[in-house]
Order: structure tokens, then C-alpha cells, then sequence
């Protein structure tokens, strides 16, 4: 859940789902989701940035699969570290999570 940290009300949602056999098994797929009323105001970025770093720490390769057309997530997506592969399935473009830059 995403909270606005003034109020505590809810702005949206933020989904990891993980293959059981850990990062070895395959990539973490995320997605996000914001309330019209939120959207625009940084919550879905900074959630995202957050998520995807614990993430990539952890070990996981992340991908988040994008409708072409949908600016803000694309948006989100590259605020997260995430980048377009150019590939699409079902009507949406695969993104994958860049390596971390090296010290």
C-alpha cells in the first residue's frame, strides 16, 4: 500500500510477485498503481525507486511490463532504475532493471 505520509490515506499500490525458487528462478515482476486523485505528486517513484532497490539488494533482476502509450509509468519505471527492452508482449513493453553502477 502506498500512504500519503501526512494523512495515511491511501494513494495506491505497489505489487512484487517473486518466483519461490529466488532470484536463480527468474525476475521480480512489479507494478504500481495510483489513485487519480495522487497521481503526479512523486508517489508512484518514490515507492517504486524504494521497491526496486530492496529488491535489486536482495539479489533479483526486476521487470515491469509497460503499455507503450502510458507516459507516467514509463515515467516511474526509469525514476526506478528500470529501462525498455524493446520487447513486447501482449500489448506491452518489457522493462528490466539496469546493473548496478559500478563504485
Amino acid at each position: 500500500m502506498v500512504r500519503i505520509r501526512a494523512t495515511g490515506a491511501a494513494a495506491g499500490i505497489m505489487q512484487a510477485t517473486l518466483p519461490a525458487g529466488g532470484p536463480a528462478a527468474g525476475p521480480a515482476e512489479v507494478a504500481w498503481v495510483v489513485v487519480r486523485a495522487a497521481q503526479g505528486r512523486g508517489y508512484a517513484k518514490e515507492a517504486a525507486r524504494s521497491l526496486v532497490a530492496v529488491l535489486q539488494e536482495a539479489g533479483w533482476t526486476v521487470v515491469a511490463h509497460i503499455h507503450p502509450g502510458h507516459l507516467a509509468s514509463q515515467r516511474v519505471a526509469r525514476a526506478a532504475g528500470l529501462a525498455p527492452t524493446g520487447e513486447i508482449r501482449d500489448g506491452e513493453m518489457r522493462w528490466v532493471s539496469l546493473p548496478p553502477a559500478a563504485p
